[in-house]
This record gives C-alpha cells, structure tokens and sequence, in this order.
C-alpha cells in the first residue's frame, strides 16, 4: 500500500495481503507484485481523487465567497437578495456557510475527500435548497434565491458524478489486482 496515502482509501484492496485470483480455470495468473498492485491502486486513486477534490474545492469556494458577502457588504448582499429584518441571522448563516466551505477546502487541498466530506458537501446543498425552495414559494425572500437553487443542484450533480466516478474505479482497481 501506498505509504503517502491514507489506508482508509484503500479499503477494497490489500497489495501486500492480496493473492491474484486465476484470470480463468484453465492457466492461472501469476500473483501480482506488491509494487505493482500499489501502483495501479494509486493511479487509480488519484483520478478519482482529482474529481472529488474539485467537487470540493469548487463548492467550497463557492460557500467561502457566498457566505462573506453578506459579512463584508450587507447593502449590496440585501440589494441583490432583498432586505433582511435580522440581519445578525444573515450574518450568522454567513460564517456558517464560510465554515463549510474552508472544511471543503482543506478536503480538496489535501487530497482527503472522504464519506464525510461527501455527506457535509452534498447535505448542506439539500438543505438549502430545501429552504431556497420554500421561502421563495411562500414569498418570503426574493425569486433571485432560485439561481443559488440551480447552483446547489449543480453542485449536488457533480458530488453524485465524483462519488460515482471514484466507487467505479474502486470496484476496477479491485478486479485489476486479482488479474494482474
């Protein structure tokens, strides 16, 4: 295994405990070599890791600068979005998000992108846009919360993309071990 990766992203395979299954029933495969097991398992891991690492990178950007805005410049957050009565709530809901974002950040530049960054990313756009979604019906904030409901959606799509990109090259590193 990889001594510069994490063993947790490498779950599914073991380069120094895991023997190569027969490529068929008739000649059997030779065993892979450790060496080349834990290079295919890290090249592996770092295409995938780059998908999910930009997954968070952008969304955490996204969450830093949205969530400052109202923090550095009220009057132009509230003459974009509408005026707010409590404006310690927004400001609140502003470092919130910056919070998020920087936990996002540090995932994606340290090439960390775990299940739990998976779930903080993704549940955090579904819970604004469940509130976007309401509020805006009801007529209590402004239509102009719609586009951050495509932009979460957005986001959402391309956190489902990086999950689903990374168990497939999982599942293909898994089999790659035992034919090589």
């Amino acid at each position: 295994m990889p001594a510069d990766l994490p063993p947790e992203d490498f779950r599914a395979v073991d380069a120094e405990t895991s023997a190569a299954a027969p490529a068929s029933p008739i000649a059997p495969a030779a065993p892979a070599t450790p060496a080349v097991t834990a290079a295919v398992e890290k090249t592996v891991f770092l295409v995938s890791a780059k998908l999910s690492s930009l997954a968070a990178a952008a969304h955490g950007f996204f969450f830093v600068v949205m969530g400052l805005w109202p923090v550095v410049n009220m009057p132009t957050f509230e003459g974009v979005s509408g005026p707010k009565t409590d404006d310690w709530l927004v400001v609140t809901v502003g470092w919130l998000l910056v919070v998020i974002g920087m936990v996002l950040l540090l995932a994606a530049f340290r090439r960390r992108v775990i299940l739990e960054v998976f779930v903080l990313g993704i549940s955090t756009a579904v819970a604004l846009i469940g509130v976007d979604v309401v509020y805006v019906v009801t007529g209590t904030i402004s239509p102009v919360y719609v586009l951050d409901v495509v932009a979460e959606g957005l986001f959402i799509a391309l956190w489902v993309f990086a999950a689903r990109r990374e168990r497939q090259k999982r599942r293909n590193t898994s089999l790659k071990s035992l034919v090589l």
